[in-house]
């Protein structure tokens, strides 16, 4: 069991944040393979704040610290964020209940984003980039301020992979291989 608090976390990271002149950053459910299960090295929002749900947002900044999530998991993220200096941020259909509103209305122009590459889809970035040129905002996608200051993460997984029997997918390995060449092409 971890035993650093979440606001301790949060400290931590906040300094790794200044020290990288980072205004705000962004931490989603994801891994480089946009997996609905994470691994446990990728479960940042879980690990920083002790919200165990499978979907969250969360955007940290020197005096605010939210977690996004839905109504599925608004009782849930209510009880788990106790104590941790996250506050739940409850998010509906509206656009303006979304962290990339919250973005656009509490940071200052030029402010500099942290979000890791590695961890977001081609999409998300697409919306975050347009976000900061509207803004004016940076996006930094290059830091992992999270390697910095989580001891004892685990590891990347180490598995061997394995290919899935055929007939179980409706398009072999091989065709689905095909079909991305013929999309570059």
């Amino acid at each position: 069991m971890d035993k650093i608090s979440s606001l301790d976390k949060l400290q931590l990271l906040r300094k790794q944040m200044q020290y990288q002149h980072i205004d705000a950053f962004i931490a989603m459910s994801a891994d480089p393979h946009l997996s609905e299960y994470l691994p446990e090295h990728w479960k940042i929002r879980a690990w920083l704040t002790g919200f165990t749900g499978s979907v969250g947002t969360i955007v940290v900044t020197q005096n605010f610290a939210g977690l996004w999530v839905d109504g599925r998991y608004w009782i849930q993220a209510e009880q788990q964020l106790l104590h941790t200096g996250f506050d739940l941020q409850k998010q509906t259909q509206e656009e303006s209940s979304t962290h990339l509103y919250w973005l656009t209305k509490n940071l200052p122009a030029h402010a500099r984003i942290s979000i890791n590459a590695h961890a977001i889809s081609v999409q998300h970035y697409d919306v975050l980039q347009h976000l900061a040129s509207k803004n004016h905002f940076e996006l930094v996608t290059h830091l992992d301020l999270i390697a910095e200051i989580w001891e004892n993460r685990p590891t990347l997984p180490q598995q061997a992979i394995y290919e899935v029997k055929q007939n179980i997918n409706h398009l072999s390995r091989v065709d689905k291989i095909k079909k991305i060449r013929q999309q570059l092409n």
